[in-house]
């Protein structure tokens, strides 16, 4: 028994080989979540820009009036952020489109100049203690009432950001 011990050893801690899940969609709903992913990447494509100090705005309400909601929040700035990361996993962009978006400046104003804007502007948001507040008017910056920081939004941002960057270093890959 103590010869076979390595043996015995080894065999218990052989591993059954993985075999990965395949979840597969029937194509009425790939065709509905592609339609819910090109609406979306078009509403940040669409709404982030100078007029609203390119932050993106919390939704655009069509009914009673077709208004954008003039108000944004941390859980938006980091949707927008990884907006180009899920346009690239739905095939509207290139890996090649996303590096330069990010890193590019384009003769239109490109993604990565709304990006810089968008930095630019979160820098001059006001905060408690460092931290981002929960909505801020897109128009005037100022933060709207009641003011509170909301740790679910914040770590929303800190989990996007941290999402595009190891996004970044996987298409960079």
């Amino acid at each position: 028994l103590w010869l076979l011990s390595p043996l015995l050893r080894w065999l218990f801690n052989l591993r059954p080989p993985a075999t990965q899940k395949q979840f597969l969609l029937s194509e009425q709903d790939r065709r509905f979540v592609r339609d819910v992913a090109r609406r979306t990447w078009r509403f940040f494509s669409d709404f982030v820009g100078e007029n609203t100090s390119w932050l993106p705005p919390d939704n655009y309400q069509v009914s009673p009036l077709n208004q954008l909601a003039m108000r944004t929040s941390p859980t938006n700035i980091g949707l927008w952020i990884l907006s180009a990361l899920a346009a690239h996993d739905f095939g509207y962009l290139t890996g090649d489109e996303v590096v330069e978006k990010l890193t590019n400046s384009m003769e239109t104003i490109g993604f990565v100049e709304k990006l810089t804007n968008s930095m630019e502007t979160i820098g001059k948001l006001e905060r408690y203690e460092g931290h981002l507040l929960n909505w801020y008017n897109l128009q005037t910056l100022t933060p709207l009432e009641p003011r509170y920081v909301s740790a679910v939004d914040s770590g929303n941002l800190l989990g996007a950001l941290w999402t595009l960057e190891h996004g970044l270093d996987e298409l960079l890959q």
